[in-house]
């Protein structure tokens, strides 16, 4: 006898292009509601990057006054791609700054594209910034800063799509750094002991 084999049909693997325009479109969306978030979290990295750098150069510039016996200076500069610090000596017969070529570029790579900027500035009392800027402090062979009218002396750091704002400030006579978040940029005097 012979059998007969009915051959079913068999099915074929694989996905509908409905099934994956669906997909993709749910991954757009995804994708649309991590975005903001994701570049709001590398802008805030980059800022906290940049402090630490700073905070960093102004503890050396002191430790270096101070081991040195020589006044050592730290200038923000305004006009570079990148934050960055010039870091040199003061010579007081003329009152000028030696900075040798020696800058620091802040964040490293992480702030590569430049999205961060840093300026400083000087705040005075009504709360208002000193006019004209001032983007240099100096510390003295004690690590105390020389230029008292100056104080608190403010370096701050923005950038990024939520306008991210960090600040290092340069507190009292005696030389303390603070750290601070917006607001208290601009107004330094506030909580300062």
């Amino acid at each position: 006898m012979k059998r007969l084999h009915i051959l079913a049909k068999q099915p074929e693997a694989g996905f509908t292009l409905i099934e994956l325009l669906v997909v993709i479109v749910i991954a757009a969306v995804l994708a649309g509601i991590a975005a903001p978030s994701w570049f709001a979290f590398s802008s805030r990295q980059r800022a906290i990057a940049v402090r630490s750098d700073v905070i960093q150069a102004v503890r050396n510039a002191q430790q270096d006054a101070i081991q040195l016996r020589q006044a050592r200076r730290i200038e923000v500069v305004t006009t570079a791609a990148n934050p960055t610090l010039r870091i040199g000596s003061l010579d007081f017969s003329t009152g000028t700054a030696v900075f040798s070529g020696r800058e620091q570029v802040l964040g490293g790579t992480a702030n590569s594209t430049g999205q961060i900027t840093v300026e400083a500035y000087t705040v005075l009392p009504n709360g208002s910034k000193k006019t004209p800027a001032v983007n240099s402090i100096t510390f003295n062979h004690q690590g105390l800063p020389i230029e008292r009218d100056n104080l608190p002396f403010v370096i701050n750091i923005k950038g990024g799509p939520g306008t991210i704002q960090q600040c290092v400030i340069v507190a009292n006579l005696l030389g303390s750094l603070k750290t601070a978040n917006s607001t208290e940029c601009d107004n330094p005097r506030v909580g300062l002991n």
